[in-house]
Formats: C-alpha cells, structure tokens, sequence
C-alpha cells in the first residue's frame, strides 16, 4: 500500500516539474521575442537605445535579433496545447531559419568571407562604432546552431 502511494507522490512531484519546466520555456520564448523585436524596432527607427540589448552595450545585428525571434517563436509553438502537427511544422521551421542563421553567421565569420548577411534587412552606417565583436558573434552562432538542432 505505502509503495503505491510513494509512487503516486514521484508522478505527481514529476508532472509538477514538467509544468515548471514548460513554464519557463513559454517565459523564455516571450523573452527572446521581445529582445528580438525590440532590437529589431530599434533598427526601423534608427534608435540606438534599442539597437543594443542594455545601454553601453554593443548594437545587436538585425540577424541575430531575427534568430531570437524565430527561436522564441519555435519554443512557443512547440509548448502549444494540443500538439497538432501543423504546429510542430511551424516550430521546426523556425528551428531551421535559427539553425541557417547560426550556420551562415559561423561560416562568414569564421573563414572571414562576407556573405552579406550581416546587413541583408538594415545597412549599418559605415560610421558605426558600436558593432558586434565576432568572438561573441561565434559564441551566440553556435547557440543558435544548437536551438535550431534541439
């Protein structure tokens, strides 16, 4: 008897965690949205506040804005209630703009080649001071190349 309600306590304990879980990522894909969009509101308007995550802080490139988009967009769908398939299509699309733009991020910067997509959507002013480092461009590339593989 005491062993069947040990059992239970353990499932129960182990559901609580998994919505704890789930939880987080919902909160962590509302996050990473809201950098991504506000980041990218920032490049609309040419507002330099918003171009950088924290004041201070170098400018965020509109790509890497694009992948917290698209990466907070694929954690949301795949939580969705209901796990329809067209769903979990729509998250593994973009898992795999993320993953694209990890790839082609890492490739350009790691064999210093210029594919241009850096400055596909907005033109950076060739003035700019405050612009990415590529050690950090490589760190956040292979985060995205790791989102986009989940």
């Amino acid at each position: 008897m005491m062993k069947g309600n040990t059992g239970q306590l353990l499932q129960t304990s182990h559901l609580q965690d998994m919505e704890g879980l789930q939880w987080a990522s919902r909160i962590a894909s509302i996050v990473a949205i809201a950098i991504g969009a506000m980041v990218i509101v920032g490049w609309m308007f040419d507002i330099g506040l918003l171009k950088s995550v924290l004041p201070g802080l170098v400018t965020m490139k509109a790509n890497t804005a694009f992948g917290f988009i698209f990466g907070g967009c694929c954690l949301w769908l795949w939580h969705r209630e209901g796990e329809s398939a067209s769903s979990h299509r729509a998250a593994l699309a973009c898992a795999t703009i993320v993953l694209l733009i990890g790839l082609l991020t890492l490739i350009q910067y790691s064999f210093d080649i210029d594919l241009g997509i850096d400055q596909l959507v907005f033109q950076e002013s060739v003035d700019a001071v405050a612009t990415a480092a590529p050690a950090w461009h490589r760190i956040v590339r292979l985060i995205f190349c790791c989102w986009g593989l989940r």
